[in-house]
């Protein structure tokens, strides 16, 4: 099996709050294949796993790509 490498922009940026009454800025951010114009944007880190399985196509050791495991 050929071996595959990606490589990604990850841009970070935080946003005053849409409310005034939220005084905590609000984490932002976007990730980039950088051999593509696709841009997955994100409010929290917890979505960049998400991101990089469907951008990867990237499998688990169980053999399930992320599809496979909403279902």
């Amino acid at each position: 099996m050929a071996r595959q490498r990606f490589a990604f922009i990850l841009r970070l940026w935080q946003e005053a709050p849409a409310r005034s009454a939220d005084l905590r800025p609000q984490l932002r951010g976007s990730l980039q294949p950088i051999d593509s114009e696709d841009v997955y944007y994100f409010d929290s880190f917890s979505k960049i796993p998400e991101i990089l399985r469907t951008v990867t196509q990237w499998q688990d050791v169980s053999g399930k790509n992320s599809n496979q495991e909403k279902e």
